[in-house]
C-alpha cells in the first residue's frame, strides 16, 4: 500500500499537480494523453495493490490462486491486438535475448517465485525468430499477452 501512495504521489507530481490536498482535483482537469505520459514518467505499474481490504497486505497474486483464497467476481477480459505497445515502446529499450530473458523474470517475479524453466518456455514461444529477429517485439507480444 505504501509503494502505491508514493506511486500515485508521483504521477501526481509529473501531471504538475504537486499539492497533495488538491492532486485529486487537480488530476481530474489534466488531458487524459497528459496523463497516460505522467504515468510512464513515474513508472506506474496497474497491477493489483494489496491494501488489506481485498488483498491481505504481503500477499502475491499467485499466493491468492494457488491457495484458491479469493472470491470470484464477474470480469471482462480481454486485450486489442499490441495493447502494451504504447506503454512498451516508449519505457521498454531495445533488447537482445540476454534482456528479454530479464524482462520475462522480472514480470513474472510480481506473481512469485520464477524458474528458469518457466524462463526458457517463454524465451521459446516469444523467440525473436518469429519477429523478424526484433527482442523488443517479441516482448511487447508478451506483455500483451500477459495482460
Amino acid at each position: 500500500l505504501e509503494t502505491a501512495s508514493r506511486t500515485a504521489a508521483q504521477v501526481a507530481r509529473a501531471a504538475g499537480c504537486e499539492t497533495p490536498e488538491t492532486a485529486l482535483e487537480c488530476l481530474r482537469k489534466v488531458d487524459s494523453k497528459d496523463l497516460l505520459h505522467a504515468q510512464l514518467r513515474a513508472g506506474y505499474n496497474p497491477f493489483p495493490t494489496a491494501d488489506g481490504f481485498e488483498i491481505d497486505r504481503g500477499v502475491s497474486a499467485r499466493d491468492l490462486f494457488t491457495a484458491g483464497n479469493f472470491t470470484g467476481k464477474p470480469v471482462v477480459v480481454g486485450t486489442n491486438l499490441n495493447e502494451s505497445a504504447l506503454f512498451d515502446c516508449l519505457t521498454t529499450p531495445m533488447m537482445n535475448e540476454s534482456a528479454f530473458r530479464s524482462h520475462i523474470a522480472g514480470e513474472l517475479s510480481t506473481l512469485g517465485s520464477v524458474t528458469p524453466e518457466q524462463v526458457d518456455k517463454l524465451t521459446g514461444l516469444y523467440n525473436a525468430s518469429r519477429y523478424d529477429s526484433l527482442w523488443k517485439r517479441a516482448a511487447i507480444d508478451l506483455d500483451t499477452d500477459a495482460t
